[in-house]
């Protein structure tokens, strides 16, 4: 699942890069008296405005797409088909038919997948073999384009009923928020739907109606742009993958220790810091952390250090009869946390 970010987050700042050159080059060209060239000035100002659009609404769909079936591919491979969500289930089920009813299979955004791939992927899903894969078409299937409610309806697939109602206290759209707003705090609900439907409606104009519809976008309003849409993708990452942590390590004491109560702490050192008592499990540095506030796992990271009588060391082992332990991770986190530790990085969420 962090590639889908990293991917997304690279194309963001690509698309950055070239909203920044724009008023530069623009400049330089209008010193140019050439009647051929102030023409384009005028065509590249709209052309401008159209790429943009089009290009910020497929990085971000590509990135929904990409993060939903991430997540579905590490649920399958973890549990047995009968064991996924009714939703999940169901929606793979209908859509696998529908899409063999259309016979368009084979050609097209479906050139590969015939129609006995999709046979044949259904029969191992009902049939219990393990392992068993599913059909990402039929999975990511909709007919209509990201506003909110599609983009809540696709998340749902992965346990996560209301993304939008999540995503806006996340630290990532929160930070976003203040710094255009200077309002702290979970962000307007109404606010992320508005810039969403703004984007997709924009994408619309230019692709149905051209590029002369429309108002012509200014660099300052892409810009502005860009910076939700990153700020929006993380936070969409942030519920996901808290989402999936909380559900295959937090709920089972197989896979995490709980840290315990804090001794003292947490006190702010790149990163939060606290002491401990007696481990009930083997403490390492490099170590898998997960934080879970209240209800939800909002941050995760790594241990970074690990102190014992203030003197650093490598681990400490369960049971040592060491008092208190000192450990400090990667992320903030309050005194109302409960840190959960795992014996091995998650490759869909650790580098």
């Amino acid at each position: 699942m962090r590639s889908t970010l990293d991917e997304v987050l690279a194309a963001l700042d690509d698309l950055e890069t070239y909203v920044r050159s724009i008023d530069p080059v623009n400049a330089a060209l209008a010193e140019i008296s050439d009647p051929t060239i102030r023409g384009y000035l005028t065509v590249r100002r709209q052309l401008d405005g159209a790429a943009f659009i089009v290009v910020l609404y497929a990085a971000f769909e590509k990135f929904v797409e990409d993060l939903v079936w991430s997540h579905t591919e590490f649920e399958s491979a973890t549990v047995e088909y009968q064991r996924l969500s009714d939703r999940l289930r169901k929606k793979h089920l209908e859509q696998s038919a529908n899409l063999l009813a259309k016979g368009r299979l084979g050609e097209g955004r479906y050139a590969n997948l015939t129609a006995a791939d999709a046979i044949a992927i259904l029969h191992e899903c009902v049939s219990g073999v393990r392992p068993y894969k599913l059909n990402r078409h039929a999975v990511l299937y909709h007919e209509n384009n990201l506003r909110p409610t599609i983009v809540k309806e696709i998340f749902s697939l992965t346990g996560v009923s209301d993304i939008n109602e999540m995503v806006r206290e996340t630290a990532s759209l929160m930070r976003w928020n203040l710094e255009l707003t200077s309002i702290p705090g979970p962000v307007a609900l109404s606010s992320i739907e508005r810039r969403l439907d703004d984007i997709v409606e924009r994408r619309n104009q230019t692709t149905h109606t051209g590029v002369r519809s429309g108002q012509v976008l200014g660099s300052a309003e892409m810009q502005e742009h860009v910076e939700f849409m990153r700020a929006y993708c993380k936070a969409l990452y942030e519920v996901v993958v808290g989402a999936y942590l909380d559900r295959f390590y937090v709920g089972d004491p197989a896979k995490s220790t709980p840290l315990g109560k804090f001794i003292l702490g947490p006190l702010s050192k790149n990163g939060g810091a606290v002491v401990v008592g007696k481990p009930a499990c083997r403490i390492y540095t490099g170590q898998p952390v997960i934080g879970k506030h209240g209800k939800r796992v909002d941050r995760w990271g790594t241990v970074q250090e690990l102190r014992v009588h203030d003197q650093p060391v490598q681990a400490v082992e369960a049971g040592d009869p060491t008092a208190q332990v000192g450990l400090r991770v990667d992320f903030e986190f309050t005194g109302s946390a409960q840190l959960y530790l795992l014996s091995a990085k998650d490759q869909a969420v650790w580098k």
